[in-house]
């Protein structure tokens, strides 16, 4: 099969925190949490949800239990906070989707911002490496020659009636690889009623965006690589810088794809 395909593990690690959660509907459960000496709220969002970038979930729950209880103070801005100061933290069992799509495309479009400028210390060293030893992937064909198993999340059916067939993509086509997506919705926790939000998070899509088929597609791994200044797929890092050097170098054509796609970000 021969497809120009767009591998985009380095997007997972670019934008997997991109999203924070759905707008949430506050319940009883949470605890209270009086601000210290060297905090702000994506710090303390980092520390009760992973997640830096959910800290508009702590201002809203505050701000919601002042109706319950004057010790509270609104947060008006949320870039001030005062030591001493309470917040409440609601437990995640008591994050429950409501589909507020302003929100959430607000939260995208945050963390998209946050996302244009990755420090050094942000560069992820467990991307996953498309070599042939890799276990972890799905291979065919013989040593050599052989294809890589990927997937692609979309709402485009033109895929539909080439089952089985082989195709020349005329675009780019974002992928991951098919043990990440799988091994992600096998771990997740059913209780929760907002998979596909949380997928689209995790692939750094915009939330509600109306995907409806995943496609899985055999591809040359000559035929993929990572959008980002390193493009190389055979490593588990991809650099900040695009490389030059006797080993690898990046040619003018991909310098100017990547430089055009980066600054029609949001």
């Amino acid at each position: 099969m021969k497809l120009k395909l767009v591998f985009t593990t380095t997007f997972l690690f670019v934008l997997m925190a991109a999203t924070i959660s759905a707008a949430p509907l506050w319940q009883e459960d949470g605890q209270e949490y009086t601000v210290q000496a060297g905090d702000w709220l994506s710090k303390i969002a980092d520390k009760y949800y992973g997640e830096p970038l959910a800290y508009p979930i702590i201002v809203e729950a505050t701000n919601a239990k002042i109706a319950e209880d004057s010790s509270f103070i609104v947060i008006a801005n949320p870039d001030t906070l005062e030591v001493g100061q309470k917040l409440w933290i609601p437990g995640t069992a008591s994050l429950i989707v409501s589909g507020d799509d302003a929100f959430l495309q607000q939260a995208y479009l945050n963390a998209v911002q946050d996302a244009a400028i990755v420090e050094p210390d942000e560069i992820s060293i467990n991307l996953i490496p498309i070599v042939e030893s890799n276990s972890q992937l799905v291979w065919r064909g013989e040593a050599g020659n052989r294809q890589v198993l990927v997937l692609t999340w979309t709402s485009w059916d033109g895929y539909d009636d080439k089952v089985n067939q082989t195709m020349t993509a005329t675009r780019q086509t974002w992928v991951t690889t098919v043990p990440e997506l799988k091994d992600f919705c096998t771990a997740y926790n059913t209780s929760q009623n907002n998979l596909v939000l949380r997928l689209e998070q995790l692939l750094g899509l915009p939330p509600n965006n109306g995907k409806t088929r995943f496609v899985e597609i055999w591809v040359s791994p000559a035929d993929l690589f990572r959008p980002s200044p390193d493009p190389e797929i055979t490593d588990r890092e991809a650099e900040l810088i695009f490389p030059i050097s006797k080993y690898f170098t990046v040619s003018a054509d991909y310098a100017t794809w990547f430089n055009d796609v980066y600054c029609q970000r949001p």
